[in-house]
């Protein structure tokens, strides 16, 4: 009896090793559309025309990767788009003028694929008595399954000097799971007799990982086995 309680153990234990994890689909997609800035002037009559002076701009489109051969990097420094299409999935990015979008889909597993879009102003001036209203539509998915993990986060926000942060995000929180949500961003800066300074952030972020854990029914036969090897040591042992 004990061993044959052995090898009922050692067979379950290398059934569970053996028993392949099922290559599921895995995507995530963010986009802002609708995006603007619209300045409102606040005194017609005082002779100054609403203006906003942006340095530090920095707008691009982004894909990473990590495949079969190793890291790769793509990107478009400028409103544009960039895609690959890979054996094991497909990655897409871009940013114009009034959105931002990136997708990802992985459905070989053993690889890791990111992707960001994004409009980014270190800093801003706003002209005195001016207002501007900023306005875009944020949209996120994911799909996927049991030990894989995917995200998506969509956002638009502003940080302005002495009064502190606007603007919002949407994000998944289930990394396993199949989710979307949506929401529209609105928010306003207004200056007095003295110009306003800030800075502001608008895009798009996105990942995939397609490394999966062992399914439940593999762990339940790894465990199953273990423990039948388990049994049979400990009475082997009080035999002797």
């Amino acid at each position: 009896m004990m061993i044959t309680l052995k090898w009922i153990g050692a067979l379950c234990v290398a059934a569970g090793m053996a028993l392949p994890n099922a290559v599921h689909a895995v995507s995530a997609r963010a986009s802002v559309s609708g995006f603007g800035i619209q300045l409102i002037d606040l005194s017609p009559t005082d002779g100054i025309a609403p203006a906003m002076r942006m340095d530090g701009v920095a707008i691009g489109a982004y894909i990473s990767v990590f495949g079969p051969d190793g890291p790769e990097t793509a990107q478009v420094a400028d409103y544009g788009a960039v895609q690959r299409d890979y054996p094991f999935g497909s990655a897409f990015s871009s940013a114009a003028p009034d959105a931002f979008r990136s997708e990802i889909t992985l459905d070989v597993r053993g690889f890791y694929t990111s992707a960001h879009s994004n409009h980014f102003v270190l800093e801003f001036e706003l002209t005195p008595y001016t207002a501007a209203v900023f306005n875009a539509d944020l949209a996120i998915s994911t799909n996927g399954e049991y030990g894989y993990a995917s995200y998506a986060e969509a956002f638009m926000g502003a940080h302005i000097y002495g009064a502190g942060n606007l603007g919002g995000s949407i994000s998944t929180g289930n990394p396993g799971g199949d989710e979307s949500s949506s929401d529209a961003i609105r928010f306003e800066v207004r200056t007095g007799s003295q110009p306003t300074k800030g800075g502001f952030n608008v895009g798009t972020y996105v990942y995939a990982n397609a490394v999966p854990v062992p399914e439940p029914g593999t762990w339940a036969m790894l465990v199953a086995g273990l423990g039948i090897v388990g049994t049979a040591i400990r009475r082997q042992r009080r035999r002797r």
